[in-house]
């Protein structure tokens, strides 16, 4: 029970991270028409220089780098976050809890033949061959926990934290580059002056393009897993909840068993002393005749 609980939590870890994970790709999506402008070349620059503007348009650029370089903190932040568990990891572990259900599975078989072979038609009177022996089946559900809470339960709330982590971040890398993306267009706008405002524009639409593909395949790649994950949790807790029922029958029956035969015990001693009670009243009336007999005859 206390691994089906474990299960529960698990799933709901799992419910986390695909909801962070629908949010991602949500927010994602809903920036494509934003970072749809692929260059500057419709923006004009003025004709003639403005001191002002021209000013105003080289703090622009130093701003837009300042914020080149918070995206790349951010981005570095994002990349730590997915290699703590990469995808060949996640699938790695995922692969191994399949041993657990595997584990859980050959238990409720192994009950089941038992079930069929000694049946729970046993004698209310067990004699030493007919008691059958499930140190086996606590070995083999300590393994399978085991398996569980070295692999499992450790990823899945780690996986949850990291989500909630990747989510904030991704929300700031993308607005960080949104801005970056306005200033640089602000910037050229102001300037008689070329400070590279088009080639900085192309290369900024052109990673973030890169990194979102990214992110959407590992998004696309992790659901599927963790879809998978959670049909094994969910296996797992169906075969522990049918070890539990037979266990709990076997144990129920067992009770009944022994119930049956302390009663049959106590009706045989019953029956017993009312017929030694019986015997001696019997004994007392013979030797009352015969003392009587004897009298008479003196």
């Amino acid at each position: 029970k206390n691994r089906i609980r474990a299960n529960n939590l698990n799933l709901k870890y799992i419910a986390n991270i695909y909801q962070k994970g629908m949010a991602i790709t949500e927010h994602l999506n809903g920036k494509n028409a934003q970072f749809a402008e692929k260059s500057l070349e419709g923006v004009a620059r003025p004709k003639t220089a403005d001191p002002v503007l021209e000013k105003e348009s080289k703090k622009l650029m130093q701003q837009q780098d300042s914020l080149r370089k918070l995206a790349l903190g951010v981005l570095f932040e994002i990349e730590n976050i997915n290699r703590t568990y990469s995808q060949e990891k996640v699938t790695a572990i995922c692969e191994t809890e399949k041993e657990a259900l595997k584990i859980y599975t050959a238990c409720l078989d192994n009950l089941q033949s038992l079930e069929k072979k000694y049946k729970t038609t046993l004698s209310m009177v067990h004699i030493p061959t007919t008691n059958v022996d499930k140190e086996w089946l606590k070995d083999e559900l300590e393994n399978a926990a085991k398996i569980n809470q070295t692999n499992i339960d450790v990823l899945l709330a780690k996986l949850s934290e990291n989500e909630l982590k990747l989510y904030e971040n991704i929300k700031l890398y993308t607005g960080f580059v949104k801005e970056r993306l306005n200033l640089l267009k602000l910037a050229k706008k102001g300037s008689t002056i070329d400070q590279k405002e088009d080639s900085l524009y192309l290369a900024a639409v052109s990673n973030y393009t890169d990194n979102i593909l990214s992110y959407h395949y590992e998004l696309k790649t992790a659901t599927i897993t963790k879809n998978l994950l959670q049909n094994n949790l969910e296996d797992e807790n169906k075969k522990m909840t049918q070890l539990i029922e037979r266990l709990q029958k076997e144990s129920d029956v067992e009770n009944l068993r022994h119930k049956t035969y302390m009663e049959y015990r106590k009706l045989i001693k019953n029956t017993e002393n009312l017929r030694t009670k019986t015997a001696i009243k019997k004994l007392i009336k013979l030797n009352t005749l015969i003392d009587k007999s004897l009298m008479t005859a003196k």
